[in-house]
């Protein structure tokens, strides 16, 4: 007799925040891993619709980062946020999420599907207790087992769902509400979303991230994109930034 797909059983699953993690991820936690390969942090600043999301992002991507393929993109990403929504009833999904805005982000999107997918399972939350700038990356497999066995259930969840459509929508006012009224119960929130509003430009400012590598390429000079690297993810620590990112903004600031 054919045993069912144990992708479709109600078991513990585990949604992780790019694939660094899920190369370390312990064996001995046992469970389904989905891994969100988003970059949510990632699109046009002056806000989107969900309608065509996902191809225009694809599109987007690729324009921004030659090395990106549009079909490569939508097919390794697209193919995880499906098995998003395929979770089956009565399982416990462990969201595996650090505190800074990349992750966040992601974070805000996930929710925000789980919640119009599924309401008859359990969620929690995984955070690293470790430093901004290093978070699931500075613990070991003891540690990350640690933070595992830490997990906070996931509270108002119907509010934190509406972080990603006031984020996308590029909602300020409601994005402040939401996290102030959040804060008791994710104080973590409030910062990222503070952090999101700051990176967008304005009429004196090209934002605080370009700002930031202005003033670092005026301190530094022709220095290594290394260098510059560190320097940043050392000022910045609350965005997250990979270097695909940097490069980007090093780009836009040279051009």
């Amino acid at each position: 007799m054919t045993q069912p797909n144990s992708m479709y059983q109600a078991q513990n699953f585990h949604i992780l925040n790019g694939d660094a993690l899920n190369e370390r991820f312990p064996t001995e936690i046992p469970g389904q891993r989905i891994i969100l390969r988003c970059c949510l942090i990632d699109i046009p600043l002056k806000g989107c619709q969900e309608v065509d999301f996902w191809d225009k992002r694809a599109d987007y991507l690729s324009q921004r980062y030659p090395t990106i393929d549009a079909d490569d993109y939508r097919a390794r990403c697209l193919s995880e946020i499906n098995k998003i929504k395929k979770i089956p009833k009565n399982s416990k999904v462990y969201l595996w999420f650090e505190d800074d805005l990349f992750c966040q982000a992601n974070f805000w999107f996930c929710v925000h599907c789980l919640t119009t997918s599924q309401a008859q399972n359990k969620f929690y939350l995984v955070r690293p207790k470790a430093s901004l700038r290093y978070g699931f990356a500075a613990l070991d497999n003891k540690g990350l087992e640690t933070a595992f066995r830490q997990n906070q259930a996931v509270q108002k969840i119907a509010l934190l769902s509406k972080l990603w459509p006031a984020y996308l929508g590029a909602n300020q006012q409601l994005l402040l509400h939401t996290a102030a009224r959040l804060k008791s119960y994710y104080p973590f929130i409030e910062a990222a979303v503070e952090a999101h509003i700051k990176r967008l430009p304005g009429p004196d400012s090209k934002g605080l991230p370009l700002e930031t590598l202005t003033d670092i390429k005026a301190q530094i000079g022709r220095d290594s994109f290394a260098t510059i690297f560190q320097l940043f993810s050392q000022r910045l620590p609350i965005y997250g930034y990979g270097d695909l990112q940097v490069k980007a903004l090093l780009k836009e600031l040279l051009d």
